[in-house]
Formats: structure tokens, C-alpha cells, sequence
């Protein structure tokens, strides 16, 4: 068996010379395992990472809904004061 020269891999090229390969050495298919267990590892925190964040964003809704369900609406102070101003009380005396 003749030992072939390894072979640079570049997974960001479109090199369509890969479409004629049709066996790959040891080193080459731990060196693609390796790139395809990189990428995936990528792929799964940055979902845990989004996954969270929505929960984050989520409970934070829940809380503001909660406490805005709760609240009591208080008099306006400023027309209270407008309307007492121009209100004028008279009394009369007999």
C-alpha cells in the first residue's frame, strides 16, 4: 500500500477538487472529526446560550406583568390640585 502525502483540508474553500476523493487517510478523517466536533460544540452553547437569555427575557415579562397586575392607581396630583385651585368655596351666614 502506497502511503499518499497528507493533504491540506480547508472546510471554508468550495474546492471542488474533493468532489474526485475517494478515500481519506486516518489523519485526514480525525482531522475533519475534530473540525466537525469543534463547529458543534460551537452550535450547541451559543443554543444554550440563546436558550437561557429567552428564559431571562421571559421571567423578567412575567415579573413586570405581575407587578403591574398589582398595582393600585393613585390620584393624580397635579389636576387635584388644578381643580382645587380654581374651585371657590363660599359660605354664607344667616
Amino acid at each position: 500500500m502506497s502511503r499518499q502525502a497528507p493533504r491540506n483540508i480547508d472546510f471554508s474553500d468550495a474546492d471542488p477538487s474533493w468532489a474526485g476523493i475517494r478515500h481519506l487517510t486516518n489523519e485526514e478523517r480525525d482531522q475533519i472529526d475534530l473540525q466537525a466536533r469543534v463547529i458543534l460544540t460551537r452550535c450547541s452553547d451559543r443554543v444554550k446560550e440563546m436558550e437561557a437569555l429567552e428564559k431571562r427575557v421571559h421571567l423578567s415579562r412575567l415579573h413586570l406583568e405581575f407587578q403591574f397586575s398589582f398595582r393600585v392607581p393613585r390620584a393624580r396630583r397635579t389636576s387635584f390640585q388644578q381643580n382645587q385651585s380654581s374651585c371657590s368655596i363660599t359660605t354664607s351666614q344667616t
